[in-house]
């Protein structure tokens, strides 16, 4: 048998192995359905319903692509049908439609990115085959379902509801025609092009999940004082430019880009303190998530840092929760004061502490752990969110000697974009007047 041959033989036997998981016995109806069953839109479709719509879909697939080896049985989920279809097997089944005529889902780091990252969360109770049928629906963009709230970068699919003519219409515009496919971004995320913010033109691409204030945030290097005219590759690089060669070394990003979830395993930590019951374990996975330039001395230095917070954090009694941790890779960006730089959300509550340090005092470190933690706003309770960019970089794991990214500078705080009705010369005095400052706001 040829590779081509092969290669149908596999995908004939995924199809019957959905067929089985799926478990509802098969009629392929043939019957014609009066035009009135289809008036309403929100009309939730049987199982001949939805395959009778199917239908001219096939039809011109078939014109399109030529004469096909195989019938509509070889590759058709079967329906009950007279029973409701569900979301879920509608789904899978125009999945495989587009994997019949246009190939396998060649994206399989995306594909992965949506099952580690769990973009959609309503997935388990499903068998294994028509997860990868769902996800591979969702990553090519032919279905996208509803948000689960901001900065959570994960879809609710709905695959338990019925599967109406309105939704058909639109997953089958999606089928038929590429373009009209909403994109998914490298780790799982729905891609938006309207309502843009204002400087998206800084940006790669802009996410839905993310409101324009998260992006309209000055970048670091829009506060820095340069001696000369800033250079972008050298004083400072945005986001759409780090895949450019002529600014970034492009090894080096692609570790940044996919190692940039260190900072989300970083803050989850630190935001999810428990002077009670966080000791050895949780000071040695955070300490994991630095970079150690001077190897395991480095780590050991690091250990015992974390090690005297919890001292102070034990004797202050204190306890946080977060709500949601999130950093957008598409922010990554560079700064020449400081390093790369990837922008974050954070919410969460102090719900125990004896005292409080204001910013001011300088020591909200005792609260938080980082080198430097600026939040206003500080209290017990009260749920705190802010946005800022936190700096990481690639450094060798002390473990393993492999190439990695860990967090370079934690600096967390909203002080630093609070400023209200800034003027360059309130920060950087005379030397304003050179104009060597960015400030594209």
């Amino acid at each position: 048998m040829g590779k081509e041959g092969e290669k149908m033989s596999f995908q004939m036997k995924i199809l019957k192995v959905i067929r089985n998981i799926i478990g509802i016995s098969v009629l392929i109806v043939t019957l014609m359905i009066p035009n009135t069953v289809f008036g309403k839109e929100d009309l939730t479709l049987t199982g001949e319903q939805f395959l009778e719509l199917l239908k001219p879909v096939i039809a011109k697939f078939e014109k399109e692509m030529g004469g096909r080896e195989y019938s509509i049985e070889d590759y058709l989920l079967s329906l009950n049908p007279k029973k409701k279809v569900s979301r879920a097997e509608a789904i899978c089944m125009i999945n495989q439609i587009d994997w019949y005529y246009r190939g396998d889902f060649e994206e399989e780091d995306k594909y992965t990115n949506i099952a580690r990252y769990q973009r959609l969360g309503d997935l388990s109770k499903y068998s294994f085959e028509m997860q990868r049928n769902l996800m591979e629906a969702y990553g090519k963009g032919i279905v996208i379902g509803t948000s689960k709230g901001l900065y959570t970068g994960q879809r609710e699919l709905e695959l338990k509801n019925g599967m109406t003519k309105a939704a058909f219409k639109k997953m089958k515009a999606r089928l038929l025609e590429p373009k009209k496919r909403r994109e998914i971004s490298f780790d799982g995320q729905v891609i938006r092009t309207t309502n843009l913010p204002k400087n998206y033109k800084s940006f790669p691409y802009v996410l839905e999940g993310y409101p324009n204030s998260f992006y309209e945030m000055a970048f670091i290097y829009q506060r820095t004082m340069h001696s000369n005219t800033p250079r972008k590759g050298h004083d400072y690089i945005p986001p759409v430019d780090m895949s450019n060669p002529k600014y970034m070394d492009q090894y080096k990003f692609n570790l940044l880009k996919k190692g940039y979830t260190v900072v989300e395993r970083n803050l989850r930590l630190k935001l999810n303190y428990d002077y009670r019951t966080c000791k050895k374990k949780w000071r040695e996975e955070l300490a994991k998530t630095y970079c150690h330039p001077s190897g395991k001395e480095g780590y050991q230095s690091e250990l015992a840092s974390i090690k005297e917070y919890q001292k102070k954090a034990q004797k202050n009694h204190v306890i946080l929760k977060a709500d949601v941790v999130t950093a957008d890779p598409s922010s990554l960006h560079y700064s020449g004061m400081g390093g790369y730089y990837v922008r974050c959300y954070v919410k969460f509550k102090v719900l125990s502490a004896d005292t409080i340090p204001t910013v001011e005092s300088q020591q909200q470190n005792e609260i938080v752990f980082g080198d430097d933690v600026m939040i206003s706003g500080l209290k017990k309770n009260g749920s705190i969110a802010f946005c800022f960019d936190y700096c990481i970089d690639t450094c060798r794991d002390v473990f393993s000697d492999k190439q990695i990214v860990g967090i370079w500078w934690d600096r967390i705080g909203d002080e630093m974009y609070q400023v209200k009705e800034w003027k360059p010369e309130d920060s950087f005095g005379d030397k304003a007047s050179t104009g060597y400052f960015i400030d594209f706001n």
